[in-house]
């Protein structure tokens, strides 16, 4: 039987990331998908058979480092770190070897070595289950992006006092579609989205937030913000974080032109979307000319 999504009214919750992306309303990623094709939108979204892909090792250490940085007070309960292995129970002497006495010890160790292995695994598999399982050098490697933000004068400024992980649900005044958007970082004045890339060079961001439509997110986020709160929030800051050592992160702020782009594309795509939905038509691919 499949669930219905949970609907909430407009306003900001403090609810998990689970509870935000299996909740109703119309969030960046579905307006992505959506711009692609109205058809990918249908079958992803409407469509009752459609199986949800298990999360890949990039995605889940996605989620614990944004854990571990943004809310590290519930790393754990969302975490299971796997231990290192330490009970090494080593090859068995030989009864011509060493005689019957050492022979019979021998045996003895190994089989407490064996119990205690296997208890140990059982009360992991126990304490991990549901929860995202990183390996001991995984979670060194999110300890060392952690320390490098908060070594950096420019990221820490933008962690300190802040509200994170909120979610946010509104009623798009003319679609009357219900839309949700989920700042990493929130501060009175400004948003922060937290991403972490491949290369946070200025050339190199600058074309993952145009390919990846971060200007949507924010624009969102402003629309949001808007529609539940009544003003105008128009400072929008990305943090990005190298994946590979030194972890380097990098600050970038949103232009306001970027900023009115999303917003025009938004309009643009919320109203396609209602109108697909009303008629419930959703197109593929349309013919194209090519020029190679």
């Amino acid at each position: 039987m499949i669930q219905e999504p949970k609907i909430f009214a407009p306003g900001v919750y403090e609810i998990s990331n689970d509870a935000y992306h299996s909740s109703a309303g119309i969030s960046r990623s579905m307006l992505v998908d959506f711009k692609r094709s109205p058809k990918h939108f249908q079958h992803k979204y409407l469509n009752p058979h459609y199986v949800k892909p298990e999360p890949s090792t990039a995605m889940e250490f996605g989620t614990a480092l944004h854990t571990a940085l943004l809310e590290p007070q519930e790393f754990y309960n969302r975490i299971a770190v796997k231990p290192e292995e330490k009970i090494v129970i080593g090859k068995p002497l030989r009864l011509k070897d060493v005689g019957k006495e050492r022979f019979e010890a021998d045996k003895k160790r190994i089989e407490n070595a064996r119990v205690t292995k296997e208890a140990a695994e059982i009360a992991f598999e126990l304490e991990s289950k549901g929860k995202i399982i990183l390996t001991a050098a995984e979670k060194k490697k999110l300890d060392a992006m952690c320390e490098a933000v908060y070594s950096d004068v420019y990221a820490k400024e933008l962690l300190v006092g802040a509200r994170y992980e909120r979610s946010i649900f509104w009623i798009d005044p003319e679609t009357q579609l219900l839309c949700k958007a989920r700042p990493d970082i929130w501060h009175d004045q400004f948003i922060v989205d937290y991403k972490s890339c491949d290369d946070a060079s200025e050339k190199a961001f600058w074309w993952a937030a145009k390919s990846g439509g971060y200007y949507l997110q924010f624009a969102m986020m402003n629309q949001a913000i808007k529609n539940v709160l009544g003003y105008d929030m128009r400072d929008f800051i990305f943090l990005a974080q190298e994946k590979a050592e030194p972890f380097l992160p990098a600050v970038f702020q949103l232009a306001d032109e970027s900023l009115d782009k999303g917003v025009q594309e938004f309009r643009e795509l919320l109203t396609q979307l209602k109108d697909c939905m009303d008629k419930n038509q959703f197109s593929g691919y349309e013919p194209k000319y090519l020029t190679i």
